[in-house]
């Protein structure tokens, strides 16, 4: 596995469903029985690497932007450890005293829209978080607590290609020197990460395909503006139905009581588009 392997397991659990419904309403496939063909571009270890070390907990929050047009959804999300384990105790986390986590497997799931007091107290801000091994937070100078503090970034928003009526959602956007832009986060040190995903669908008189591509770079610099690689576009045919996805956060990993957890914010925006590939004169 390469060191970048970055967000995705972050961007399955938050939007897949609402894709699957998507496609359900349009006749396409299940993208489970898809063939998966993924590429990672980037090659130098990055602080979203994190993700991915399965031996360990997951625990924080997470902001999609379905669409521009879509309001801000904030998501509790807890992953356990890949092989299973599970903690003997209750563990509580918290976040800027928002409570996250009651007990290892009792997560808060429901959405918080955007408004909620949690979105100024946690983006764009210094967080400390707060592990607990009893059901019940304690001062952070227990033996049982520990406590970590990290900058997590602002919201991400894609700001171009622009989109303003819901008759725009599904631009047209040439591959070839695709200019992505976004707000900027001058305080931000980890990048971004950009996934492009195709589930099969196409706009054409081709039948939609049981394929399903996930191409994955990273952008080093968070400046705003960023001309992606053409390879994110790969395996996907003229005029698909594709995903472009910007993700921006920040992990760190904790322990308590010999155990590893990886406390996490980040946010991503979505745009749908129909990728084109070949223009006729």
């Amino acid at each position: 596995m390469k060191n970048i392997y970055i967000l995705v397991i972050l961007a399955i659990i938050l939007f897949s469903c609402e894709k699957e419904k998507q496609n359900s309403e349009q006749g396409v496939s299940n993208v489970i029985d898809n063939e998966v063909k993924e590429c990672v571009l980037a090659t130098e270890p990055s602080v979203y690497s994190n993700y991915f070390n399965n031996d360990s907990y997951l625990a924080g929050y997470s902001s999609v932007k379905q669409n521009s047009l879509s309001d801000e959804e904030l998501v509790p999300i807890f992953v356990e450890q890949e092989n299973g384990l599970k903690s003997t105790k209750q563990i509580a986390f918290t976040a800027n005293n928002h409570d996250v986590l009651a007990g290892v497997s009792n997560l808060k799931s429901a959405p918080i829209t955007k408004g909620h007091d949690l979105f100024n107290s946690w983006y764009g801000q210094d967080v400390k978080f707060i592990l607990s091994s009893n059901s019940k937070l304690k001062s952070a100078s227990s033996v049982d607590t520990v406590a970590i503090e990290m900058y997590v970034p602002e919201l991400v928003e894609i700001l171009s290609p622009p989109i303003e009526t819901a008759q725009e959602l599904y631009p047209y956007c040439y591959y070839d020197n695709f200019i992505l832009k976004w707000n900027a986060d001058i305080n931000n040190e980890n990048g971004l990460v950009v996934i492009v995903e195709w589930l099969g669908t196409v706009l054409s008189e081709d039948e939609d395909e049981a394929t399903y591509v996930r191409n994955i770079d990273v952008i080093k610099e968070d400046d705003g503006e960023v001309v992606l690689n053409s390879k994110l576009f790969d395996n996907i045919p003229n005029k698909a139905l594709a995903y472009v996805t910007l993700l921006r956060g920040n992990i760190e990993i904790a322990e308590l009581d010999s155990t590893s957890y990886r406390v996490f914010g980040e946010s991503h925006a979505i745009l749908p588009m129909v990728l084109v590939k070949e223009i006729n004169n």
